[in-house]
């Protein structure tokens, strides 16, 4: 634990909690049925806790909109979103752009696809976005 994490990716010196069974035939030693990385949680927090002041800031400088739809029409970084009122609008990321998944952790824009339900937050014109925050509520999914 946190989920997703490989036992591979804990360091010596890492805080970590077991829960499993003592084994009776060797001193010190604990078949675990659960390890958690506390370590790599405390990271993973501070990691979510930057990402939501961030977008804090970043809303709180200007006046574009705050949007949400279904992503299509997927191409590198633009994409078309359609709103639940089905009003449409053609999506460029901006550089330097936020782009974050549902739980406020970056995320590599190559996991996002066609069909995911994001929110974007970016000045509009006309049809046209140019968001400075992407945040794919489909992942994780």
């Amino acid at each position: 634990m946190p989920k997703g994490v490989a036992l591979s990716s804990f360091q010596q010196g890492d805080f970590v909690g077991i829960q499993g069974t003592v084994d009776q035939s060797a001193n010190w030693t604990i078949t675990a049925s659960l390890v958690r990385d506390w370590t790599e949680r405390k990271e993973t927090n501070q990691e979510i806790r930057r990402d939501v002041q961030a977008v804090k800031e970043e809303i709180k400088s200007g006046t574009p909109r705050d949007l949400e739809g279904t992503l299509g029409d997927l191409s590198r970084q633009s994409f078309t979103l359609t709103t639940s009122g089905n009003a449409t609008y053609s999506v460029t990321i901006a550089s330097g752009a936020k782009i974050l998944q549902k739980s406020w952790l970056t995320l590599d824009f190559s996991k996002v696809q066609n069909g995911d339900t994001v929110r974007i937050w970016g000045p509009v014109s006309s049809s046209t976005v140019s968001a400075s925050i992407f945040r794919d509520l489909s992942i994780p999914k």
